[in-house]
């Protein structure tokens, strides 16, 4: 079953808008954060992230709120203080948050 996931997340990535993701996050980082919602993977660059929901939650079809809430909670553990000021879909469950911080 994880094969599968991989290939299909793999398919998904080179598609389109997975040319996107290859473009703009390949070298970033992933952090994995766990919430009271799941866990959630994350790529922070310089006022934008990608966040997405590990592949169990993914299976479950993760709500959008959830997803926001743990990229808000990675950013207050910054210690700085950031809002998100923009989400975008970039593939399913893949979501890409504008953040600014003080």
């Amino acid at each position: 079953m994880k094969n599968i996931l991989t290939a299909v997340a793999l398919c998904l990535i080179l598609s389109g808008c997975g040319n996107y993701l290859t473009e703009n996050y390949s070298t970033v980082p992933k952090i994995d954060i766990t919430t009271k919602k799941g866990t959630f993977v994350i790529q922070n660059k310089a006022g934008k992230l990608i966040i997405r929901p590990s592949l169990i939650e993914a299976l479950e079809m993760t709500p959008l709120p959830y997803i926001r809430e743990a990229a808000q909670e990675f950013l207050d553990k910054t210690g700085k203080k950031c809002l998100i000021t923009n989400q975008d879909v970039v593939l399913e469950s893949f979501y890409e948050f504008s953040y600014s911080c003080q």
